[in-house]
């Protein structure tokens, strides 16, 4: 099993350890609980990796032992602090909402090819971007078709 993106620590570094032990400490002996940080960590994970499944190969991008991407570890961190402040908005004085509609919308951007994970291994290029383009008649290929436009979802000159 691949490691996850983030860690215990990455939660801390940004949003210090004090929060994540208030926040994560269900049982009140004064540390975060294994179970809550290891469920946060994959919750966010598995948020990230929804999104991105289908238009990124592998999934998760660490699969086969590789570096994950640093906008893929901030993303995954984003949510993961969304996460926490939904929990307790008392101790992450951010509206959790907010952060994670601004990570939805980032996602989607890597989604559309709009935004790239800056990394010249894999998994980049995004998966929908190249690829042959043909044209024709879509459902007789390699006949002519003269001057008209075609589309497979039944628009244009027929």
């Amino acid at each position: 099993m691949a490691a996850p993106y983030i860690t215990k620590a990455d939660i801390e570094a940004r949003i210090s350890p004090a929060t994540v032990r208030r926040i994560l400490d269900d049982n009140n002996d004064g540390e975060a609980d294994v179970t809550a940080v290891d469920m946060v960590i994959q919750d966010a994970q598995s948020y990230v990796d929804a999104r991105l499944k289908g238009h990124y190969s592998p999934i998760p991008l660490n699969k086969d032992g590789g570096d994950v991407p640093t906008e893929v570890v901030r993303l995954t961190l984003d949510v993961a602090v969304a996460y926490m402040a939904n929990r307790h908005p008392e101790y992450v004085r951010r509206d959790g909402m907010a952060m994670l509609e601004r990570a939805s919308k980032e996602l989607k951007e890597l989604q559309m090819a709009q935004a790239r994970l800056n990394t010249d291994t894999a998994p980049e290029p995004h998966a929908g971007v190249g690829g042959e383009v043909l044209s024709g008649i879509p459902n007789t290929p390699g006949e002519d078709d003269g001057d008209k436009k075609y589309f497979t979802d039944g628009t244009g000159d027929f």
